[in-house]
C-alpha cells in the first residue's frame, strides 16, 4: 500500500513536529502543549474531546508526556472540496472542540477550516496543536469563523437568487485560506461585496457577538454561534446526477447487484487492498464496495447532493468522499505551496473512472492520452475504466437531442486501448453489459483493468 509522509519542511507549529510513521501520526509535543494535554488527561477530558471532534489522540495514562498519538487521516480534504453541508458540519465540529475545551480552561487557537478535514464522513478537527491555555477566545476566533464558515453558509442558505449566491459561497471557500493573511478583513470584505449585501450577512453574526461581549465566559457565546449555524438550511440545488440510479443495493447482497458492478466487483477482487481513488463516484457505492475488500477507498464528484448522500453512507460503509472536479483537480496553495495538491493528497495504488469516460471524451473533448495520464499522475498502478462505445445508447441520446455534433474519428476502441497501455501496458476486460436506467437493455460496454507492468 502506498504511504503518504506528512513531515514537512514548511511546518511552523511550534508546540511539536507531526511526522506519519508506518501508518500512525505521532506528534512531538513541549511546552505549553504538554500541560494542556496534562491537563486534560488528569481531569478525563480526552475521551469527551475526541467525541466532540477533535482527532482521536492517544497521550497514555502515566509518565511524562513528550509525544501523542493520532487517528491517521489517510486522505485530507480541504474546504473547496467539500459541500455547503460539509461546511456547516465542520464549522459545528470545531464549535464543539472549543466549547469541550472552555470546560476544561482551555481554547481553540485556530478553528478555521483549513484545520478540520473528514474521516469516514464525520468532520475531525486535526491541528491538535491548536490547543491554548485560558477559556479567553484568541483575538483570531470569531473572525476565523465568521471568514471560514459563516460567509459561504449564509450565503448558501439564501432562498433567492439561488445558484448565484451559491456560486459566490464556493468562490469564498476556494479563497478563504489568502483572505486569512490580510490584518484588515473589514476593508477586504467591503472591497468584495457591496455594502448592502455585507450589513445583511454581518449583521446576525456581529449582534451574537455584541450580546456577550460583556461576558466573562465566553462559552455562551460558543454555544449561541453553534445554535445559529446548524440553523441555516443550506438549499438543494438539484443536477441530473442528484438522483443518479445506483449500481446495487446492500453489499452484502449480490443479488442485487447490476452487470455493471458485478463487473466492477469481479475486476476489484484481482487486486490486492491499497489506497483506492474513485473519481466521479456519484454517491460513492463503489466506493464503498472497495472499501469492504479492504482499500482504503476515497470517491471524488461534482455533484453536492450526490456527496451529501454519500457522507451520509460513508460512517457504515467506511469511505471517504469528496467535492472536486475530476476534470479541475485541487492545486497546491497556501504559504510557499505547504498544503499540497490533489494529486499528492489522493496518490493512490487504484483509480477507478467508471461511466466517466464518454463524458470527458466526447463532452469535454479531453482525449484518451489526458485520462491515462491523470491516473499516472495519481501514481497509480491500477486503472479500472469503463468504456462507452459510439453506438452506446447515450451516446446516441446526445448526437439525436444535439449535445454532440457528431462522434470524432480517434473516437474508438482501439484507440482507446492503445492509449491506457502506455503507461499501463497490463490489460484485462469484462463487459458491463448496460447503460443509462433510462435506457433499459443491454449495451456493448466493457469494463477495463489496466495494471502497470511489476
Amino acid at each position: 500500500m502506498s504511504q503518504i509522509s506528512h513531515d514537512s519542511p514548511f511546518s511552523f507549529d511550534e508546540q511539536g513536529k507531526l511526522s506519519v510513521r508506518n501508518g500512525v501520526a505521532i506528534r512531538q509535543i513541549n511546552g505549553n502543549l504538554a500541560l494542556a494535554v496534562e491537563r486534560l488527561r488528569s481531569n478525563n477530558g480526552m475521551d469527551a474531546l475526541c467525541k466532540a471532534g477533535m482527532i482521536q489522540t492517544d497521550v497514555g495514562t502515566s509518565g511524562q508526556i513528550t509525544e501523542v498519538r493520532h487517528e491517521f487521516i489517510p486522505f485530507v480534504t480541504y474546504p473547496q472540496e467539500w459541500t455547503l453541508k460539509m461546511l456547516q458540519q465542520a464549522a459545528l465540529c470545531a464549535l464543539d472542540v472549543a466549547i469541550e475545551l472552555n470546560r476544561h480552561e482551555l481554547s481553540l487557537q485556530d478553528p478555521h477550516a483549513w484545520n478540520v478535514s473528514f474521516r469516514f464522513g464525520r468532520p475531525v478537527y486535526i491541528d491538535f496543536s491548536s490547543i491554548i491555555h485560558g477559556k479567553k477566545l484568541h483575538p483570531r476566533f470569531l473572525h476565523d469563523i465568521f471568514k471560514s464558515y459563516y460567509i459561504a453558509l449564509w450565503l448558501g442558505g439564501q432562498k433567492y437568487g439561488v445558484r448565484k449566491c451559491q456560486q459566490l459561497a464556493h468562490a469564498v471557500m476556494n479563497s478563504e485560506h489568502e483572505w486569512r493573511m490580510w490584518q484588515q478583513p473589514r476593508a477586504e470584505w467591503r472591497r468584495m461585496f457591496d455594502h448592502d449585501l455585507l450589513g445583511r450577512f454581518c449583521r446576525e453574526y456581529n449582534g451574537i457577538v455584541r450580546r456577550h461581549q460583556g461576558d466573562e465566559d465566553p462559552i455562551q457565546l460558543l454555544k449561541t454561534l453553534r445554535q445559529h449555524i446548524a440553523s441555516i438550511d443550506i438549499v438543494r440545488q438539484e443536477s441530473q446526477w442528484s438522483e443518479y440510479g445506483q449500481p446495487g443495493g446492500s453489499y452484502d447482497d449480490p443479488s442485487s447487484f447490476s452487470t455493471k458492478a458485478r463487473a466492477v466487483v469481479e475486476l476489484l477482487g484481482r487486486l490486492p487492498p491499497g489506497r483506492l481513488l474513485d473519481l466521479a463516484c456519484n454517491q460513492g457505492w463503489f466506493t464503498g464496495y472497495a472499501a469492504k475488500l479492504g482499500h482504503v477507498a476515497i470517491g471524488l464528484d461534482a455533484d453536492p447532493i450526490a456527496v451529501d448522500k454519500g457522507i451520509a453512507a460513508a460512517p457504515q460503509a467506511k469511505f471517504d468522499i469528496g467535492y472536486m472536479n475530476v476534470a479541475w483537480p485541487t492545486p497546491p496553495q497556501g504559504a510557499f505551496l505547504m498544503y499540497p495538491s490533489a494529486y499528492e493528497r489522493f496518490s493512490c495504488d487504484t483509480v477507478m473512472m467508471i461511466a466517466l469516460q464518454h463524458h470527458l471524451n466526447l463532452r469535454q473533448g479531453i482525449r484518451f492520452e489526458a485520462l491515462a495520464a491523470m491516473a499516472a499522475r495519481y501514481g497509480a498502478k491500477n486503472l479500472l475504466i469503463e468504456w462507452i462505445p459510439p453506438e452506446d445508447v447515450i451516446v446516441k441520446d446526445w448526437l439525436a437531442k444535439g449535445n454532440l455534433s457528431h462522434v470524432p474519428e480517434w473516437y474508438n476502441e482501439a484507440a482507446f486501448e492503445a492509449a491506457m497501455r502506455r503507461p499501463f501496458p497490463l490489460m484485462e476486460r469484462v463487459d458491463s453489459g448496460e447503460g443509462h436506467s433510462q435506457f433499459p437493455g443491454a449495451t456493448p460496454r466493457k469494463m477495463y483493468l489496466f495494471r502497470k507492468a511489476d
